[in-house]
């Protein structure tokens, strides 16, 4: 029983430094920060593991979007909202009429994957026409999402979503230059 309780607890410990470790990337790389990215993954959280993201590719959507300017309230809900219409058998066929496929195998997609989808089915349209089909699925608040993954080069996601896949130890990394007083000067020196 105690050593299951260690166990327990030690898988506990190396989960909440693998979370630590994402979310200081996350906020080092993009203009989020981790109190936001904690406040987008509250409302995300859930439904990005019914969409089968990890949590680094889910903080790497997280952060393009706040590179994008988008609020991490709003970054959250909106994506919230996403994963929302994805499940809505009516936006679902609308996007499954467009080509996109929505499950494989009796089960959804990864997220990023149905994303993928979406850009190639879309990228024929005019502009006009791609907005107004992308607001009629996901309205105003995943749409606000679904624009600023649209407005972000994929090589912007995928060299953050690489940072996060190789971060760990990060958060170690960023409180021993702390610790050793240069994190105060860098903390404290005025911008040049």
């Amino acid at each position: 029983y105690e050593i299951g309780v260690r166990l327990v607890g030690s898988e506990m410990c190396i989960r909440d430094r693998r979370v630590g470790d994402v979310l200081a990337q996350t906020a080092n790389a993009s203009t989020t920060d981790i109190r936001g990215l904690g406040e987008s993954l509250k409302y995300a959280g859930l439904g990005a593991h019914g969409f089968k993201m990890s949590l680094e590719e889910t903080a790497a959507v997280l952060g393009v979007l706040g590179n994008r300017k988008i609020d991490s309230s709003m970054a959250g809900t909106g994506l919230r909202a996403v994963f929302s219409t994805l499940k809505d058998k009516n936006k679902a066929k609308i996007l499954i009429e467009a080509g996109v496929q929505l499950t494989e195998n009796g089960e959804y997609r990864n997220f990023l994957k149905i994303f993928d989808d979406i850009k190639k089915k879309t990228a024929e349209m005019a502009p006009a026409q791609r907005e107004s089909f992308l607001d009629q699925v996901f309205g105003r608040e995943g749409g606000l999402v679904i624009s600023g993954l649209m407005a972000t080069p994929q090589a912007e996601l995928d060299e953050l979503l690489n940072k996060l896949n190789e971060s760990k130890g990060y958060s170690q990394q960023v409180a021993e230059v702390f610790d050793s007083g240069l994190g105060c000067l860098l903390y404290t020196s005025p911008s040049p």
